[in-house]
C-alpha cells in the first residue's frame, strides 16, 4: 500500500502528458525541459531521424525523447497488429511539413517559436527558455491573442550595424533594450507549414503608431530590396494613421538596406527604395533631434521617443 501511494504522483504526471510536470513558465533552470504538442492521426516530415525505438504509448515516445539532447520530436507508429506499443522515431530536425498517416501515428514536437508555446499553454509574457527553440525567446502572450515571438527592439540609434540589424544581445532579448534576431525569423516562421503570416509594429509605446501585417510566407525577412509588397496587407492600424508614400510606414516586409540607400541611413526601414523620404524605418545609426530614434511618420513629434517593437506570428501549425 505504501508503495503505490509513493508511486501514486509519478503516474499522475506521466497521465498529465508532461504539461504540467516537466516545465514552468520559464524555464531559465531547466533547459531540458519542455512540453510537446502533439497530434494523432498525422507524422511529421524530417530530414534526419536519430534513433527509431520501441515505446509502449505516445507518452513514453516523448520521454524518450527529452532523454536525447537533440531530439526536437518524434512519431509514435502503434504496432500494426493491434498490440501494445509501437516504434518510436526520435527526430533532429522538423518544421511545419507533415503528412496524414494511415496507421493513427501521432506526431509529437518541441514548439520552436512563442506561437507553439502559447499552443500548450504557455500564457504570461517575458523571455522563455525552451529547449525546442533556437535561442532564448521574448514571448508577448497576452496582446491580440498572443503568440508574438519578438525579432528585434530598437530603444535608441546608438550602435546599430547591418550586422547587428541581424543579430544584436541575442542571448539577452527584451523590449527595452536594442536587440535583434532577425536572422532567426525563417527557422521561427518554419514550425508552420501555412502560406502567410503576420508581423506586428508597435512605436512609442504597446500598440501605438504601427500595427499588424499580413504577408506572403515566400518572402524573407532579411530581404534586401523594397519589392516585397504583393499580397502585404494592413490587417489592424494602431492610432490613426494610413501608409503613405515619403510620410509614413508602407505595406512592404521590412528589409536590411544592404544596398546604401538615402545614403545608408535607413537600416532596416519599411520605405520604398524609389522614394525621396525614409520615414517608416524601424533602425538607424543616424542620430537627429528631428526624428529621435528612427523617422517614423513625418510631421509626428510624438512617435520619436520610445521603442520600435518588430514581432511575428505564424498561423497554427497544424
Amino acid at each position: 500500500m505504501e508503495l503505490r501511494k509513493a508511486l501514486l504522483p509519478i503516474w499522475v504526471c506521466v497521465l498529465l502528458s508532461l504539461r504540467l510536470c516537466l516545465a514552468e513558465d520559464v524555464l531559465a533552470g531547466d533547459p531540458l525541459g519542455g512540453r510537446f504538442q502533439h497530434k494523432a492521426g498525422i507524422q511529421l516530415l524530417s530530414s534526419s531521424v536519430l534513433h527509431t525505438v520501441s515505446a509502449g504509448s505516445f507518452l513514453q515516445c516523448s520521454m524518450h525523447c527529452l532523454g536525447v539532447a537533440q531530439c526536437k520530436g518524434a512519431n509514435f507508429r502503434p504496432s500494426v497488429d493491434g498490440s501494445p506499443g509501437g516504434d518510436c522515431d526520435l527526430l533532429e530536425t522538423q518544421d511545419g511539413s507533415y503528412e496524414i498517416s494511415t496507421t493513427n501515428s501521432v506526431a509529437m514536437r518541441l514548439p520552436g517559436s512563442c506561437r507553439g508555446l502559447r499552443n500548450v499553454q504557455y500564457r504570461s509574457d517575458g523571455v522563455y527558455r525552451h529547449r525546442g527553440l533556437p535561442a532564448p525567446l521574448y514571448c508577448d502572450m497576452t496582446l491580440n491573442t498572443g503568440g508574438w515571438t519578438l525579432l528585434t527592439a530598437a530603444v535608441s540609434n546608438e550602435g546599430w550595424t547591418l550586422d547587428y540589424v541581424i543579430e544584436r544581445r541575442r542571448d539577452t532579448p527584451g523590449i527595452d533594450i536594442d536587440y535583434s534576431i532577425l536572422g532567426l525569423g525563417e527557422q521561427i516562421l518554419g514550425f508552420s507549414y501555412r502560406s502567410t503570416y503576420k508581423y506586428r509594429i508597435e512605436v512609442s509605446g504597446r500598440q501605438r503608431w504601427g500595427g499588424i501585417w499580413k504577408a506572403p510566407r515566400r518572402y524573407t525577412l532579411t530581404g534586401s530590396h523594397s519589392n516585397q509588397t504583393e499580397g502585404v496587407e494592413l490587417f489592424r492600424a494602431f492610432d490613426n494613421w494610413e501608409p503613405r508614400v515619403d510620410y509614413t510606414p508602407l505595406n512592404i516586409v521590412p528589409w536590411v538596406n544592404r544596398g546604401g540607400a538615402f545614403e545608408g541611413g535607413p537600416l532596416l526601414t519599411t520605405c520604398t527604395e524609389d522614394g525621396t523620404q525614409w520615414f517608416g524605418t524601424l533602425v538607424t545609426a543616424v542620430v537627429a533631434e528631428s526624428h529621435g530614434v528612427s523617422p517614423w511618420i513625418r510631421g509626428n513629434s510624438e512617435v520619436n521617443s520610445g521603442a520600435r517593437l518588430y514581432w511575428v506570428r505564424e498561423h497554427n501549425p497544424w
